[in-house]
């Protein structure tokens, strides 16, 4: 989530942003989603209302020149109404992490099926290379991605924290 936040805060430095929450992750995040919500809004990006259909009518309505989805799922739901309304964006998939390289990993331990493994690995790649942009968080998914997979929009941007200033005192060890 952290990183999350900071990517629009960064892109609310030079854009007009708004954020449209998928239900599915108010559930997840609970507790801390009104606190990362009203951070967001003091930072100026707008948040659109939990409704069904608020995302469909919003890309009807206005102008943007970059559409950004976390994860591919997001994208899956997503991107093909944004690309209907908004021709002319530019459309970037963060991926987080690259979710068929965790789940083979779930395979090789007998967790899951080879074939769940296949099907999100066809299902991501179609995204990452129909997007504009794809984002990763580790030099290993981009070689996964573009030496294995032939991925040619991906761009390194790692996981980015906000830092906090050191108090001043003393700097050696405390024991």
């Amino acid at each position: 989530e952290r990183r999350f936040v900071a990517l629009l805060e960064l892109l609310a430095e030079d854009h007009l942003v708004d954020l449209c929450v998928n239900r599915f992750y108010v559930e997840y995040l609970k507790d801390d989603y009104q606190k990362y919500i009203l951070g967001l809004i003091a930072k100026g990006i707008n948040v659109l209302p939990i409704r069904k259909g608020i995302a469909l009518k919003i890309l009807q309505q206005r102008k943007y020149d970059i559409g950004f989805f976390e994860f591919y799922r997001n994208a899956e739901e997503n991107i093909f109404h944004f690309w209907r309304f908004q021709p002319g964006a530019i459309t970037i998939v963060d991926s987080v992490d690259v979710h068929f390289a965790r789940e083979a990993t779930q395979a090789k331990l007998g967790q899951i099926s080879w074939e769940k493994v296949n099907n999100t690995m066809k299902r991501e790649l179609n995204i990452y290379r129909n997007a504009d942009i794809t984002l990763a968080v580790s030099q290993e998914d981009i070689s996964l991605l573009k030496e294995s997979h032939h991925i040619k929009n991906v761009l390194f941007v790692p996981n980015i924290v906000p830092s906090v200033p050191r108090k001043p005192g003393r700097s050696e060890p405390v024991a």
